[in-house]
Formats: C-alpha cells, sequence, structure tokens
C-alpha cells in the first residue's frame, strides 16, 4: 500500500471516562494535524464525563464507546471493528498499551496498518508487535523498548511532535480569570492525573511549596482529579497548618486548560505535556517528576529534560524552587523567548503529523499485500503479545482475547487469499 493509498486514518484511546491524560490530547492534536494534511481521521474513545474542546472541531469524526460498567472491554471490541466496517479505515493509531490489544481481533479480519504510540512513561516490559510503525515521544522510551523489549531500532520512529502552539498564543482574557490567587503572593500552577503513578512527582513539588512557605506567600492551585486526591488535600491542609497559612494549595478539579489558565500564574509545574503547554503559552514552566524537583527549563538544561520527554528520569542533578525564584526574572527576560523557539521546533504537532506518515510508509514498505499483513498480524498476536500480556492483564481479558484472535484467525483461513482493493 502506498501513502498515497491511505486515506482514512482511526485513533483508538482507552482510557477512564473521568480522566483528561495527556495521550488523549496528543491524539487528538495528531488527527486535526493529519486531518489538516489531506487525511478523514476520527478518533474512537470512551464518552468522557468532561468536555474536549479538541475533539469537537470541523472535519473530525468522533466516535464514542458507552460507558458501562462490566462491558467495556467487549463495547471497545466491537466498536471498533464495527466503526472500521463503516468508515473503512485504511490504518489504525493505538495510543497506548489497552487500545493495541483491543485492536487486534479487527486487524486479524479488515487488516489496517497499526501504527504502535508508546506517548508517556515507561515499564519493565510492554507487550508490543515487533514490527515497523512503533511511535515514541522521548529518546528515553526508544532506548527502552530497544533495550528492554526486544524491539528493532528501524522499526521505531522518534518524534517528539505533539502540541499544536498557535492554540496557546491568545492574550489572556480579563473576563475570565478562571484561577483565583490571593494578593501578593507566589502563583503556581500544577496539572496532573490525581492516581498513584504520579503521586511522587507532586510530593516532590509540595515539598518544595513547604520550603518556600517558610519565607513567603505562596499559593499553588492544582487541576486533575484521581483516587489520590484526598491524600493529598491532607497533606496540603498539613502544609498550610505548618507555614502558618502562607501556602494555600487549591484544587479545583479536572477541566481541560486553555491559554488563559496557563498565563495567569508566574510558574506552572509539571511534566510532559503539561510543561510543552505551559512554555507554548508563554509562561515560565519547571519539571517535578517521579525522580525528583528538576527546576526551571532553561537552555542549559533543555536538550536533557527533552530526552527524558520532560520528566527528568534518570538525570542525577536536583533543583530547587527557591532558586528557581531568584533566576526567574532573568530567565523570563534572557532566554524564555529561545526555550519557546526550541520548544517549538521539537514539539509543535506538525512534526507528529509527519512522524505518523513516517510509521505508516515503514508499515507498507514491509507488508505489501493484506495476506502477508494478515500472516504477521496473526503471528504477532502469539509471540508478541500474549505471552507478554499474561503477566501484565486480567486473566478474564486475556482468556477472552485468545478466543478473538483464534475465531479471527479461522475467518482468514477459511477466506483465502484474496487481495484486498485497498491494499
Amino acid at each position: 500500500m502506498s501513502l498515497q493509498k491511505i486515506k482514512r486514518i482511526l485513533f483508538v484511546v482507552n482510557q477512564k471516562p473521568d480522566v483528561i491524560g495527556g495521550h488523549l490530547i496528543s491524539a487528538v492534536s495528531l488527527a486535526a494535524s493529519l486531518v489538516q494534511r489531506g487525511y478523514e481521521v476520527g478518533v474512537l474513545l470512551p464518552k468522557l464525563r468532561s468536555y474536549i474542546p479538541e475533539l469537537h472541531q470541523p472535519n473530525l469524526r468522533l466516535h464514542e464507546v458507552p460507558a458501562v460498567p462490566g462491558l467495556q472491554v467487549l463495547l471497545f471490541f466491537q466498536k471498533i471493528a464495527s466503526t472500521v466496517r463503516q468508515y473503512q479505515y485504511d490504518a489504525i493509531v493505538a495510543m497506548d498499551l489497552k487500545a493495541i490489544f483491543q485492536v487486534v481481533p479487527t486487524l486479524l479480519r479488515s487488516a489496517p496498518l497499526l501504527v504502535q504510540v508508546q506517548p508517556g512513561g515507561t515499564a519493565s516490559k510492554r507487550p508490543y508487535f515487533k514490527q515497523p510503525g512503533i511511535l515514541v515521544f522521548s529518546e528515553e522510551i526508544r532506548h527502552h523498548l530497544v533495550s528492554n523489549c526486544g524491539i528493532v531500532p528501524e522499526h521505531i520512529v522518534l518524534s517528539t511532535g505533539r502540541v499544536n502552539f498557535k492554540n496557546y498564543q491568545s492574550l489572556p482574557s480579563k473576563e475570565r480569570a478562571l484561577l483565583s490567587y490571593r494578593e501578593d503572593t507566589l502563583r503556581l500552577l500544577t496539572i496532573s492525573r490525581l492516581v498513584p503513578s504520579k503521586v511522587q512527582a507532586i510530593n516532590h513539588l509540595f515539598d518544595e511549596v513547604e520550603e518556600v512557605g517558610k519565607s513567603r506567600r505562596v499559593d499553588l492551585i492544582v487541576i486533575g482529579d484521581g483516587e489520590v486526591r484526598h491524600s493529598l488535600e491532607k497533606r496540603s491542609a498539613q502544609i498550610h497548618a505548618a507555614t502558618q497559612g502562607n501556602v494555600a494549595i487549591t484544587f479545583l478539579g479536572a477541566f481541560r486548560v486553555t491559554a488563559n489558565e496557563l498565563q495567569q500564574p508566574d510558574i506552572v509545574i509539571g511534566q510532559g505535556r503539561t510543561a510543552v503547554e505551559g512554555i507554548a503559552a508563554g509562561t515560565p514552566v519547571a519539571i517535578s517528576g517521579s525522580d525528583g524537583y528538576f527546576g526551571l527549563i532553561r537552555l542549559s538544561n533543555l536538550s536533557e529534560l527533552i530526552s527524558t520527554n520532560l520528566t527528568g528520569r534518570n538525570i542525577a542533578w536536583r533543583g530547587h524552587l527557591l532558586d528557581d525564584l531568584e533566576l526567574l526574572d532573568r530567565c523570563k527576560s534572557q532566554e524564555f523567548s529561545s526555550v519557546q523557539e526550541q520548544m517549538f521546533r521539537q514539539f509543535d504537532v506538525s512534526q507528529g503529523a509527519v512522524a505518523v506518515e513516517k510509521a505508516l510508509m515503514s508499515l507498507s514498505y514491509a507488508y505489501p499485500n493484506v495476506t502477508s499483513l494478515r500472516r504477521q498480524y496473526l503471528r504477532a498476536a502469539f509471540s508478541d503479545l500474549l505471552p507478554s500480556a499474561a503477566v501484565n492483564m486480567p486473566r478474564e481479558l486475556i482468556t477472552h482475547l485468545t478466543h478473538l484472535i483464534v475465531k479471527a484467525g479461522r475467518c482468514i483461513l477459511n477466506r483465502g487469499t484474496e487481495a484486498n482493493p485497498r491494499i
């Protein structure tokens, strides 16, 4: 299949309906950029409880899976298959591990090209189809897949691009000051899912805020929600008491931030996409990750932080918020514009759209016809995915997936090796 014949692309994202994850926003940004490049693009995801403006833009199809407890896995399998069949999608971009598993039956039956994306953190072992078309957002993740997962380097496309900088360069709205800061305070903002995997990063930030609060007033606003919110609110109350009211930490829940919110604080603190969006909006950004607090993004540390997907993972040095405050004015006046320019070159979504095309091209070269593609998917489902999945996913899901793979394999054998007019 030549790239010219790939006209319809489906992004699949599987996450909890009450979560606004960075990989979801990245999927929508990439999808919209590919629409501008002339493709028909859809996004398939659970029906969300929050409103995401980017999902409701012209020419971007939205395919929602109803949230039904106990049936979500089956509904996803069914929705992917029916959507690909109805809209004749030529390719699927699976944005997370669950999505990769859930597209398998559709791959075996309809044989669209599969781009596999790992946008965020790493794990000790990730089951992947060990084939071309794997897209990663950082050199750290690329190294992990090669060293720990046995992925051939030539099968991986590295691209950090996933943020539309134009969406964050509007002027602040005087009519909608959504973030409420006290007068004469240091204004901080962090955006994160409040889930166990993010607790360490948030607690490192809380440590720094408490230290600053010993000598001056600090307002930290937290946007996000999740199961660990209560414990974090409890700790924030302890910090408020320990600093005699100097530190006020306010939790606003989860909603999609805009340039309006990102331009109101003195510093945005976070990691990954939050850091890119803060810089895009024109606000200095500091990195706080699971390994520690790393401080302001500066020209001197930018390339090293980018290599970790702006998380600071495995970086030896650490920073301190007190030191950042001394550097803040100088950084804003002397180097912020250069940092912003370099971030644009690295992270603008146009780069990511080109990377998706590159991944699709590598797949079309590797599997020139539908028969070879189906055979690869069948082989990979058993040799690559299921052995690793046995230790990473619920047993009932593995059993169900195995039945689906066997059933799809029988269908392939029964259908023979007829040519697919789309490939």
